[in-house]
């Protein structure tokens, strides 16, 4: 049985607490592809970050800990608290923000929290982040609610398991990312994933569960549309174009997956992400 979330103080305190929240998102955007050899560097900051690896992978240091973060991985790093967080391999795509929050019960928080397969609190990030780019006096209070959801969000993963209990090991998960960096324009099958990690479909499919949240299909569609979405961001490239790069030949598949992913059209999607980009 695992032990009570080192969470649950910390949100009865945001809960109970007057006010709203304040955050930032320290002059880049929330959602960003990093280079090859991207380092933070050691550092420690006055607000709480919270990072998520939504593509590629990335290795982190949290007050001594080290961590190599998968596709899915959150990581919440207390005030304070010293960290480091590296590129590892082909070059990850991340959400990341900064908040401040209350002072969190220092003993249990003092390593921050890890959150492997925590797609579903994606879009509480994304709503987070759409409200830090944002500026108006209505903010703190949205940014408090959505901070007690996405705390919420992760207390409710630690408490039912959906760390790495029986999931793939990290080897594993290194052999499922080479490939798919490899190989995502050419139509993968969770059998193709099945054979990289040394296991059946079956056991395979059960393991990749526990680790990722969701079935190893669904993960694959949602993958293609991420790296899909990441080139509509960065690139000045026809939507077509981006959709074939990605092994799409069928535009209403790309745009009713896009959607089921995004949220929105991936011209809509293009636009907003845009809009909120300071270097544009």
């Amino acid at each position: 049985m695992p032990g009570p979330s080192p969470l649950r103080r910390w949100i009865t305190t945001l809960d109970g607490a007057a006010g709203g929240v304040d955050g930032s998102l320290a002059s880049v955007p929330g959602r960003l592809t990093v280079h090859a050899g991207w380092d933070t560097g050691s550092r420690s900051l006055p607000e709480a970050i919270v990072y998520l690896i939504v593509r590629g992978s990335a290795t982190a240091t949290i007050a001594g800990r080290d961590i190599t973060g998968a596709p899915g991985t959150c990581m919440l790093i207390p005030a304070g608290t010293p960290f480091r967080l590296r590129a590892h391999g082909p070059p990850p795509t991340i959400l990341r923000l900064r908040l401040v929050l209350p002072s969190p019960p220092r003993a249990a928080m003092a390593r921050g929290v890890v959150v492997p397969g925590a797609w579903e609190i994606e879009p509480v990030m994304a709503a987070l982040i759409d409200e830090l780019a944002e500026d108006d006096s209505h903010r703190p209070r949205r940014l408090r609610s959505l901070a007690i959801l996405l705390l919420t969000g992760l207390d409710r993963l630690l408490a039912r398991g959906a760390a790495h209990a029986g999931g793939l090991t990290a080897a594993q998960r290194s052999s499922l990312d080479r490939l798919v960096e490899r190989s995502r324009a050419h139509g993968l099958q969770p059998t193709d994933l099945a054979e990289a990690a040394g296991l059946t479909l079956d056991y395979f499919t059960r393991r990749f569960r526990r680790s990722f949240g969701m079935a190893p299909r669904r993960w694959l569609v949602r993958d293609r549309i991420r790296a899909a979405a990441a080139r509509l961001a960065e690139g000045d490239e026809p939507l077509a174009v981006a959709a074939q790069t990605l092994g799409y030949a069928d535009m209403k598949l790309f745009g009713r997956q896009f959607r089921a992913v995004m949220g929105m059209p991936p011209a809509r999607w293009r636009r907003e992400r845009r809009a909120h980009s300071p270097n544009r």
